[in-house]
């Protein structure tokens, strides 16, 4: 058997303090999405760099509501730079940028950034104005979806069936307020609302922050050392899981010196990890298939196991150590 992984990437601007203070803008894509600094991009321009030298393609969710704020220039520039990649681009949506544009034009302060929370005609306002722009943006509607902040529901599933979507990719088990309200299965794709659900990978780690529900660690490069993404290719391959969901965010390469991304140093480490993923991913062919979500939509290859396989088990051991190292990293 052959394990589809799926490499996605956030990709999208932030807030910056902007809400809280009046002389700032949210941050621009050339800081916090290309991430570029002396004519060199740390961001998406580095992760396709490495993804074209493997041959290898990832899932970018383009948030597209930030371009009523900086203007759709600054988000035209960045979808388009990875369509020329040959890259996937599907969507992503943070309420909050079409609350504070609103905001700028003398609307009242929705400081809200849960799509889940809001009433479903305010979650199909969101909705649809984000699918608009990503249509003007890319020249065709998008069909995959994930929730700012990973904050999906039930409820949000049934909006984006109505508005053509096929799959969604928003639940995270290691956040609690992801589908806070819902009980979805864990590490399987399930058929919910009219849309496939393909969740986040997650793991068990006893040596875990107590905030953790379950103690669950989600497959990240910037949250996992490289032997524990092996630890949990290699069990979810014999545990004859079929898909695998790995995120990274634009800024995942870089520590930025503040919220406005004024300045920024490589962060090494995940920069390191990122390229060991890719390399482990692209020499081990026979056992994992890397595919992107626009790939398989429609074809919608997918079905719900009887009983979900085991989780893959970290222990606590390189947990542990995983978190002195990142500890130091942060400092440095």
């Amino acid at each position: 058997m052959t394990t589809r992984v799926y490499i996605t990437v956030d990709t999208e601007n932030s807030m910056g303090d902007a809400w809280d203070r009046p002389d700032l803008r949210p941050v621009p894509s050339d800081r916090i999405i290309f991430c570029r600094r002396q004519g060199r991009d740390f961001g998406i321009g580095w992760m396709c760099g490495l993804l074209n030298e493997r041959k290898l393609r990832a899932t970018f969710f383009c948030e597209t509501l930030a371009a009523l704020v900086l203007g759709e220039d600054d988000t035209r520039a960045y979808i388009e730079f990875l369509l020329e990649q040959g890259q996937d681009v599907q969507l992503h949506a943070h309420p909050n940028y079409l609350h504070y544009a609103e905001y700028l034009r003398g609307g009242p302060a929705v400081i809200q950034d849960s799509l889940a929370r809001l009433p479903l005609d305010q979650q199909r306002r969101v909705l649809t104005t984000a699918s608009e722009l990503f249509e003007r943006f890319t020249g065709h509607r998008p069909f995959v979806y994930r929730a700012g902040n990973f904050e999906g529901s039930l409820a949000s599933l049934a909006v984006l069936h109505e508005l053509g979507f096929v799959i969604d990719s928003s639940y995270n088990p290691a956040f609690l307020t992801s589908f806070d309200d819902d009980d979805l299965l864990l590490n399987v794709p399930q058929f919910l609302n009219g849309l496939w659900e393909l969740p986040f990978t997650v793991a068990h780690e006893r040596f875990a922050e107590s905030s953790a529900p379950r103690h669950l660690k989600y497959f990240d490069p910037a949250a996992m050392s490289c032997w524990e993404m092996r630890q949990v290719l290699e069990q979810a391959h014999r545990s004859q899981l079929t898909d695998v969901v790995i995120m990274l965010h634009s800024f995942s390469g870089v520590k930025p010196r503040d919220e406005q991304y004024s300045s920024f140093r490589p962060d090494h480490i995940v920069r390191r990890r990122f390229a060991w993923l890719l390399d482990y991913l692209a020499v081990n062919t026979g056992r994992f298939r890397v595919s992107t979500m626009g790939e398989v939509a429609p074809h919608l290859p997918f079905t719900t196991p009887a009983a979900p396989p085991p989780l893959p088990e970290l222990g606590w051991t390189r947990p542990f150590l995983r978190k002195v190292v990142q500890g130091v990293n942060r400092i440095l």
